[in-house]
């Protein structure tokens, strides 16, 4: 049984539907336009945003592996990563390097940091603020939080933040660059030939020189490896023990430095934009929505009132607030801050998708905005409605 068409994913259809810088939007449609929650969207590419397919796709042992959609999530062509790896077992083997930096007493020690500089951050909100009466003032909250995440994770990736809440800046144009790269992999990953097409000039003599990121650069993601670096180079595996960061559960096991490198770099480029965006958009959803806003309000004001929150509220304090637990649920759910189709591999002897033969080798994407849409969210999943989460239905 073959796939319903949707005729827009040619090369052509993506090339336009890039400058039109409307891909969520038409992917989103292309799984509505027939009534099906799979949709082909080009010569060899499907589209999915049904819970039951995505489950059966990424499943643990799963035989799809990743498209060469990933290769664009590199950091330099010859680097690969957590995000970017596409061989299963390298795969799991970077995912079990990175997971000692989060367990035991490293978590403990990211909620300490996380809360230090959340009260630094409403500190300098509320300096910023005191102005002269009628005085015109001006915040942009968007801004700070990304200064906020970025000095978090630098701190606990290195043992000291990069000073974005102090200097009130972006310090070495880091979050310039990232945004510049956001979008050159949004292009490459829409068109992967371009990808490649990149990959090739950078084996050219000096012009890979000239087109990547360098450690002995002055700004930008370069000057942030060169920092990694530097850090990665005074702490050595006696002293790195004493030192509270991501760092330290490396110096007990045998990984190689790039290893480490490529892994902190990671860590930093893809958490910090990615917390940025759920913060952001979560934190305008809770605003734009005056009924949410009092109700999460007067929550707040009677757990003060108790006094069973601390400032900033605990992780544990925050398990019994239901309501800002609900809205933090709805903002992830509304606003997913990776949106990009992610796409796997159909195993070579082929598969069956939603009752749908699929042969081997199809690029299965998966859309992430539509899949929040689905309807086992109830009737308004358009909605921005943290009560839907108030609910015994664990399904």
């Amino acid at each position: 049984m073959e796939a319903p068409f949707c005729d827009f994913g040619t090369l052509l259809g993506k090339y336009v539907s890039l400058v039109a810088l409307e891909d969520f939007d038409l992917w989103t449609f292309s799984g509505n336009l027939y009534g099906s929650p799979l949709a082909r969207i080009g010569p060899n590419t499907l589209l999915t945003d049904s819970p039951e397919a995505t489950r059966q796709i990424v499943a643990f042992r799963s035989p799809y592996v990743r498209a060469p959609l990933f290769d664009t999530l590199r950091i330099t062509p010859d680097t690969t990563n957590i995000v970017a790896e596409r061989d299963p077992k390298q795969h799991k083997r970077l995912k079990q390097m990175m997971s000692t930096g989060y367990t035991g007493n490293n978590l403990h020690h990211m909620e300490d940091v996380t809360d230090k500089h959340i009260k630094h951050w409403l500190l300098r909100i509320h300096e910023s603020l005191q102005t002269e009466p009628r005085a015109a003032s001006t915040f942009d909250i968007g801004r700070r939080i990304q200064y906020l995440t970025v000095d978090i994770i630098t701190d606990l990736m290195l043992g000291n933040a990069l000073g974005y809440l102090d200097s009130n800046r972006d310090v070495h144009d880091f979050l310039e660059d990232i945004k510049t790269g956001n979008m050159i992999c949004q292009v490459f990953a829409t068109l992967p030939e371009l990808n490649r097409l990149f990959i090739a000039f950078t084996r050219l003599p000096y012009i890979g020189q000239l087109a990547l990121p360098k450690a002995k650069d002055k700004r930008g993601l370069g000057r942030i490896i060169g920092i990694i670096r530097d850090t990665l180079g005074v702490q050595d595996h006696e002293s790195a023990r004493d030192v509270k960061s991501l760092l330290r559960p490396y110096s007990h096991q045998d990984f190689h430095k790039d290893e480490v490198e490529s892994a902190l770099i990671v860590t930093l480029v893809a958490g910090s934009d990615t917390t940025t965006t759920a913060i952001q958009s979560t934190l305008l959803a809770i605003i734009s929505n005056a009924s949410v806003y009092h109700t999460l309000q007067a929550e707040n004001d009677a757990a003060i009132a108790l006094d069973s929150v601390s400032r900033p509220v605990r992780n544990s304090e925050m398990l019994h607030l239901a309501y800002l637990t609900a809205c933090m649920l709805e903002g992830f759910r509304k606003h997913p801050p990776v949106a990009q189709l992610r796409e796997r591999v159909v195993p070579p002897q082929g598969n069956t998708i939603l009752g749908y033969n699929v042969p081997g080798g199809t690029y299965v994407g998966f859309n992430a905005w539509g899949l929040q849409l689905n309807p086992l969210f109830g009737e308004d999943p358009e909605a921005f409605r943290p009560e839907r989460w108030l609910t015994e239905d664990h399904e």
